[in-house]
């Protein structure tokens, strides 16, 4: 089992290495119609304030990409205790690996919430961590709908004409968390303000592109989720048998008579 578990988490580790390296490249250089890598020496590249990207892609920030009826907004100050039947808030601790983890969401007093609707959530949305852990992504799914945030969030409604899932990679790549490390700020709890976020600079290439994009780095995702999965049943398994074997309940004297038997 021991062996099984370090051949999962290698290759779990191989898988990651493949994702940044093709986070790096895709979301820097993109690709062209024939689904090919862009470089310098086949296709045209320009200036820009974050290096050399395609000539195709325009310059954007966030703030530019989101609904009009939907601007970047952080949620609810004070969620209280938690509030039978009440309306789940999500907060940084929920958001982990690119995903929500729905099993202990706070449930706020719907009296709460109804003073937050400005952040109240659809599926789909995407949300960026603002305060403490800033810099964890997730997308909201449908069964979140009409949810919550904290004010330790940010709610980012796109536009129809972009790629949900281009950005759920995007705002994870190097040169979009870098900016995000360089504006948190504060000591005891750091953060980065709302303003900031708006201000988040990248390339952008066409919808086309962009869901070329996604199609590439979501194999890999879903290669790593299985990897995960795997990872998980085999610890569990271990810890079973450790359970079974080491307290007697499975017994290993069959093992035992033929090893005498074969000799090995």
């Amino acid at each position: 089992m021991d062996r099984a578990i370090e051949q999962t988490e290698a290759l779990i580790a191989k898988q990651q290495r493949i994702k940044t390296g093709l986070m790096q490249n895709l979301l820097t250089r993109g690709i062209d119609e024939h689904g090919n890598l862009r470089s310098e020496q086949t296709h045209k590249f320009k200036d820009s304030p974050l290096g050399r990207i395609p000539v195709e892609w325009e310059m954007k920030t966030l703030d530019s990409c989101v609904r009009n009826d939907g601007p970047i907004c952080y949620g609810i100050l004070m969620p209280g205790s938690s509030y039978d039947n009440g309306v789940p808030v999500i907060k940084v601790k929920d958001i982990v690996g690119g995903k929500i983890l729905q099993n202990n969401l706070l449930l706020t007093d719907p009296k709460i919430d109804s003073q937050y609707k400005r952040s109240k959530l659809r599926g789909g949305d995407l949300l960026i961590t603002i305060r403490g852990t800033t810099g964890r992504v997730a997308i909201v799914p449908d069964e979140l709908d009409e949810a919550n945030i904290t004010q330790d969030t940010a709610r980012i409604r796109l536009k129809e004409e972009i790629s949900k899932i281009y950005f759920y990679f995007l705002l994870q790549s190097k040169h979009v968390q870098d900016q995000v490390l360089l504006h948190t700020l504060g000591q005891a709890v750091k953060g980065i303000n709302i303003a900031e976020v708006k201000k988040l600079s990248f390339g952008l290439p066409k919808l086309e592109e962009q869901e070329m994009i996604s199609e590439r780095l979501n194999e890999i995702e879903k290669s790593l989720g299985s990897a995960d999965h795997e990872l998980s049943k085999l610890n569990v398994v271990k810890t079973a048998l450790m359970q079974d074997l080491l307290t007697g309940k499975k017994r290993v004297t069959a093992l035992m008579a033929e090893m005498e038997v074969t000799g090995r």
